[in-house]
């Protein structure tokens, strides 16, 4: 009887030891691998701020998309990946680029009639003769009136209002406008995937 009590007495021990252990294993894996998160979110989160100064700076980021892609313990929206090589228009560039954008675009559009202004007279002569368009917005559905609230859009760094008035454009697709608009788009997608990424990395 003695006997068994002393083995059953080690067994618990042993177990109690065993429990032990694997209590103590299981704390250094769980930090072990909280260590790892650690290290994979700073990594992130380190190259996701290039990605992001690039964006701001109209620059390729494709080292710093690689760094990311290689460290995010999350799914990277592909638009990153797809933009990376030949990053996206700074807001600076697309800003200085829509007065011409915007000539031409009129132009296009009193020479083929598409323009929607109603009236004539004189002042709309010498509009057609000089390419006179509107710099302050304006409201109206005529192509001169439609751009003048893209370009204030523009101005005040208000991309998504911008593409929202483009819509009203006729024929946008054909238009000198089109290639504006999609760098704009481009611009604004990618702009807004990183953000996202952000957000989730920030809550992790």
């Amino acid at each position: 009887e003695d006997v068994l009590k002393q083995r059953a007495e080690i067994e618990s021990v042993a177990k109690s030891a065993s429990e032990q252990i694997q209590a103590t294993q299981a704390a250094a894996a769980a930090k072990a691998e909280e260590a790892a998160l650690f290290e994979q979110l700073a990594a992130s989160k380190a190259a996701l701020g290039k990605i992001q100064a690039s964006i701001e700076a109209g620059q390729p980021f494709g080292e710093a998309f690689n760094e990311l892609a290689s460290a995010a313990p999350v799914d990277v929206p592909a638009i990153l990946g797809q933009t990376a090589a030949d990053g996206v228009q700074s807001l600076a560039a697309l800003q200085a680029g829509f007065p011409a954008i915007a000539r031409e675009t009129l132009a296009s559009a009193r020479a083929d009639g598409s323009d929607g202004a109603t009236g004539g007279g004189i002042a709309a002569f010498f509009a057609k003769q000089t390419g006179a368009r509107s710099v302050t917005p304006r409201e109206g559905s005529d192509v001169d009136a439609v751009l003048s609230r893209v370009e204030a859009a523009v101005r005040a760094g208000n991309l998504a209002t911008a593409l929202d008035e483009v819509g009203g454009l006729p024929d946008t697709d054909s238009a000198p406008v089109s290639d504006w608009r999609d760098a704009v788009q481009s611009r604004v997608d990618v702009d807004a995937a990183a953000k996202s990424l952000c957000s989730t990395l920030n809550a992790m």
